[in-house]
């Protein structure tokens, strides 16, 4: 239970904060209500947000395309089947992340997110029992326009159906590669008929500077990692796709950008990522500083920040193991 002692208030434009408090385990969080750029927005090309999310910020460029993280609010196969036939309408062909359906429910009790199970989604009936949470994964290819290119396009869903440890997160990852398309068998998308196993639960508390950043989804040093200060969290974290261990976590800048980027890139140092190079990256009309710290066979962390229209910084703020 919240202590509501000694709290202090809070309002964000992604973040509706009632207080700054801390947990019965001492871990400092605070009361939010879920908020972002609705259903529509353009992620790129023509793909846009589909109904029943929020945008997590802003759409965060890379080296090769974009990044962006949503909150899922509606019936998640619904949303898993609007992004899914978005993609197919401009040419990208499917396969599934894991086994051969690209959605999957499971019933494992550590780390579900990690372990993809085979239980069939009844699209009629009964769904099975004890379920813990719902997870969609999906790798596309298409022709870029340009001989010998290709464009890339990733998308992994994460439900729970608990609201410890909160998820309910629609990860897009886009990008064109100098390679062809790669031949794959396409996977069929669940279609939206009847209702998703697991429906989201809406957060109500965010972790505050000082809280874990990366619990429970990093292994290893993910202890080290907080929210730094001058930054505030507008979402849980989310676990990404890193194999051996990763997260991504969207924050909002309160104070300058320079320093907190510095502050994040400080915890990176401190588990051992040493070799940093920092640029400047533009997807479409938008241009996001990047800062990034990588070591060998300790994976890479990155801080990616945009500012939006309404003057906000946001950082996108990602680790993962080789």
């Amino acid at each position: 239970m919240v202590h509501r002692l000694l709290c202090v208030v809070m309002s964000t434009w992604l973040l509706v904060g009632i207080g700054a408090c801390s947990t019965g385990a001492d871990v400092p969080v605070l009361e939010a209500t879920p908020a972002g750029l609705q259903a529509g927005t353009p992620i790129i090309d023509t793909l846009r947000t589909p109904k029943g999310t929020l945008l997590l910020g802003q759409v965060f460029p890379n080296e090769f395309g974009v990044t962006a993280l949503m909150l899922v609010t509606g019936d998640p196969l619904a949303v898993w089947s609007d992004l899914f036939d978005q993609a197919a309408r401009v040419g990208f062909a499917f396969t599934a992340g894991f086994g051969n359906e690209p959605c999957w429910p499971s019933t494992a009790t550590d780390r579900w997110w990690d372990t993809p199970g085979e239980i069939p989604i009844p699209l009629t009936g009964r769904h099975p029992t004890g379920l813990t949470g719902l997870g969609c994964d999906a790798y596309g290819d298409a022709p870029a326009g340009a001989v010998g290119k290709r464009r890339n396009l990733m998308i992994e869903m994460r439900v729970g159906s608990a609201p410890e440890p909160y998820l309910a997160h629609l990860l897009v990852r886009y990008g064109v590669y100098a390679t062809p398309p790669l031949a794959r068998s396409p996977a069929q998308a669940p279609a939206a008929e009847g209702p998703s196993p697991v429906l989201p639960k809406p957060f109500t508390r965010v972790p505050a500077v000082g809280a874990p950043l990366g619990q429970p989804y990093f292994d290893g040093d993910g202890d080290g990692y907080r929210v730094a200060k001058g930054s505030v969290m507008v979402a849980p974290t989310f676990p990404g796709s890193c194999g051996s261990g990763g997260f991504l976590a969207v924050v909002r800048a309160t104070e300058s950008t320079a320093a907190v980027v510095d502050r994040y890139a400080e915890q990176f140092r401190q588990a051992g990522l040493t070799t940093e190079d920092r640029k400047a990256v533009t997807a479409g009309s938008t241009t996001a500083s990047k800062v990034s710290l990588t070591t060998a066979g300790g994976g890479d962390g990155t801080i990616t920040a945009v500012t939006a229209a309404d003057g906000a910084t946001y950082l996108l703020v990602e680790r993962c193991n080789d």
